[in-house]
């Protein structure tokens, strides 16, 4: 089903769509950002622009960014986006990047898109009744205190894991290469 969402996000963003989609055809945003007494530096994948979207280089302003999502319903109204955790992971993944549209695709038990529809992100926001933008921003002021708590030292790697057998986020120190990414050039410029 993930290929699905893949050859949906070629299908809207290519005029020539390749037959195998290709999910390292990726876009990121570095984004900044202060919640709280936190400072953010985070990146936030980007699916689509719309077509008239420009980047001012004197004002630093995006352009208008869409997050393009395939789902198994026959349109908007058939969503339960009251409460679903699904559309609470869109409405953060959008909140998070500055998004403020969705193009949702609609589609059949073969994975064939039927209709197209926009989704305005404030929408999700409205329409939520069993979670709340305002829970999931405290939740992430709290989580970026108890982080600051955490890290001790500047060079360790930490992983954060949400334990849903303890049900509470726990942490461990890392030696693993794989998650050492930031190269020192950049650790010794934000030092």
């Amino acid at each position: 089903m993930q290929y699905w969402g893949h050859k949906f996000e070629d299908y809207i963003t290519s005029e020539n769509p390749s037959l195998i989609p290709s999910p390292k055809k990726i876009f990121s945003t570095m984004n900044k950002a202060t919640l709280g007494r936190h400072n953010l530096l985070y990146s936030c994948e980007i699916d689509a622009c719309t077509i008239n979207s420009t980047f001012h280089e004197d004002t630093k302003q995006q352009g208008t960014y869409v997050e393009v999502k395939v789902t198994y319903a026959k349109h908007l109204l058939d969503l339960n986006i009251a409460s679903s955790r699904k559309y609470a992971k869109w409405w953060q993944q959008c909140y998070l990047a500055g998004m403020n549209h969705m193009l949702l695709g609609f589609r059949d038990d073969c994975g064939i898109v039927q209709c197209l529809q926009p989704l305005g992100v404030k929408d999700i926001e409205i329409r939520a009744k069993s979670w709340s933008a305002s829970a999931f921003i405290s939740f992430l002021d709290e989580f970026c205190s108890f982080i600051q708590r955490t890290i001790t030292k500047d060079r360790d790697v930490y992983l954060f894991y949400y334990s849903p057998k303890e049900k509470k986020i726990k942490w461990r120190l890392s030696n693993e290469e794989q998650y050492r990414f930031l190269p020192d050039w950049f650790i010794e410029e934000l030092s």
